[in-house]
This record gives structure tokens, C-alpha cells and sequence, in this order.
């Protein structure tokens, strides 16, 4: 008995196999992209800690991330970040893009700390990723120790017992996870209220000193911008009318009333 070989299955069979090398080659970076997250996320984290980033720096330490991050929260960090990485660089708005440069950074990092935190349990290097992320902006957490609590680590103790639950469990439950958003959602409006503060101080006598001001405060409010947004988008309109006003608009007692109400915790105590 003779075989006869069919055109047509033949080409079935030759359009199945692409399919599933296909299949495999589509896979394969990404599993290779899981091995090396790690090792992306402690890179930007050095570059979070580089003072003076150059174009070369931030291109090894910090673009792999900016890219990832911009695709998933449709920011534009990784067009804005370079662009302000060049200005200082020849001269232009000096400190005011090397804040915007400083803070854009830590507004990434909050977003990939988000990520990480929504995919706990799906992985056991997750919560290494969460740590990570989360010392980018610890310094943050130092500051408003210094500027608002004497010093004293209330803002990371909080978030530090939050990361010790995850580092032993691998998980967070839904009331530390609640406090975690909500220490890091505080952390980033008492920076606001203080550089908005610091603008106010100085409105009348070193207009260079408030512009920097304003880019330190304006890309902080980025950070709770969403949930202030969702939760009361009246108290997000009055915000963002004030921040991006005149100076003279900037009134510290109506943004501290509108963060409070917008992101539904205290500030202060």
C-alpha cells in the first residue's frame, strides 16, 4: 500500500509547529524577564541614591523599569525623566529638573510597589521585590520623620511591621495591607503640605526657591493623585486648581482640609 502525502494536511502540519515555536519563543523571555526583575528593580534602586544621574546612568540603572512602569500606568516618565536629565545637564532649570528628576524617580518606585504588593502570593520572590521598591522611598518616610514628628519613625515602624508580616508569610491581609496604603499615602501628602509650605514661606522674597518648591510638591501629589481622585474628585479639582495657580493661590490650611478629605485618614497624629 502506497502513502500518499496531502498537500494540504502538510501545510496544517507546517503552520501548527509555528504556532507552537512561536508559542515557546513568546514564553521564553518572559521567564527569562522574571529571573532578572530582581536584579532591575535593586539596579534603579541605585539609581534612586545617585546624586547628579547622568544620561548613561539613568539609560543602565533606571530605564528598564521607567518602561515597564509607563506601560503599565500610562505615565510618561520614561520621555519626561530623560528630557529633565538633559536640561540639567546643559545648564537649564538646574535644581528644578533635578527635583523633577529625584522625585519622578520615587513616583516610579510607588508605582512598582503597588504592582508588587497586588501580586503577593503568586510568587516567592515577590516579597523581595516589594522590599526592594519600598527602600526607594524610605528616604522619603526619614524626611517627614525630621519635618513633622521630631524625629521620631512613625511613618516607617508602621511600614516596617507591614514588611516583616510579608518577609515571614509571603502575604498581607487586607486590614495591613489598608495600613501599608495608608502610611505611604500620608507619607507622600505630608510632602506636599511641607514643600507647599516652604512655597508659601518664601512666595515673597525668592521666586527661583518656590518654583523648585513647586516641582517637589507637584510631583509628589502624583502619588496619591488616584486615590484622592476616586475617592473625592471635588477635594482632587480644588487640589490641582491650587498647585497649579499662582503662588498667591496656595492657601496650606484648604490643601491640608483637601488631602485629609480626599485620601480619608489623618495627617498629623
Amino acid at each position: 500500500m502506497s502513502l500518499e502525502l496531502n498537500p494540504r494536511n502538510c501545510c496544517r502540519s507546517v503552520i501548527w509547529i509555528f504556532i507552537m515555536i512561536s508559542g515557546l519563543l513568546y514564553i521564553s523571555p518572559a521567564i527569562i524577564r522574571a529571573e532578572t526583575d530582581i536584579k532591575d528593580i535593586k539596579a534603579f534602586q541605585k539609581a534612586t541614591m545617585t546624586r547628579q544621574l547622568g544620561t548613561d546612568q539613568y539609560d543602565k540603572l533606571a530605564s528598564p523599569i521607567v518602561k515597564a512602569i509607563d506601560a503599565k500606568w500610562g505615565t510618561n516618565y520614561s520621555v519626561e525623566l530623560p528630557e529633565a536629565i538633559k536640561k540639567r545637564a546643559a545648564g537649564e532649570n538646574v535644581k528644578v529638573n533635578g527635583q523633577i528628576i529625584a522625585k519622578g524617580l520615587k513616583h516610579v518606585a510607588n508605582m512598582g510597589l503597588t504592582d508588587q504588593l497586588n501580586k503577593l502570593g503568586q510568587s516567592p520572590d515577590i516579597p523581595e521585590k516589594v522590599k526592594a521598591y519600598f527602600e526607594c522611598i524610605r528616604p522619603v518616610m526619614k524626611r517627614r520623620a525630621r519635618t513633622h514628628f521630631n524625629g521620631e519613625n512613625i511613618l516607617e515602624k508602621t511600614a516596617d511591621s507591614a514588611l516583616e508580616k510579608i518577609a515571614r508569610t509571603g502575604s498581607m491581609d487586607l486590614l495591613t495591607r489598608r495600613q501599608f496604603d495608608d502610611v505611604i499615602a500620608r507619607t507622600f501628602a505630608l510632602s506636599v503640605l511641607y514643600e507647599y509650605g516652604e512655597l508659601v514661606k518664601h512666595r515673597d522674597t525668592d521666586p527661583d526657591f518656590c518654583n523648585v518648591k513647586r516641582a517637589e510638591g507637584s510631583v509628589y501629589y502624583r502619588n496619591i493623585e488616584p486615590r484622592i481622585k476616586k475617592h473625592s474628585p471635588k477635594a482632587n479639582e480644588i487640589i490641582l486648581n491650587m498647585i497649579n495657580g499662582s503662588n498667591d493661590t496656595i492657601d496650606i490650611k484648604i490643601l491640608e482640609e483637601n488631602l485629609i478629605t480626599g485620601l480619608g485618614i489623618k495627617l498629623r497624629q
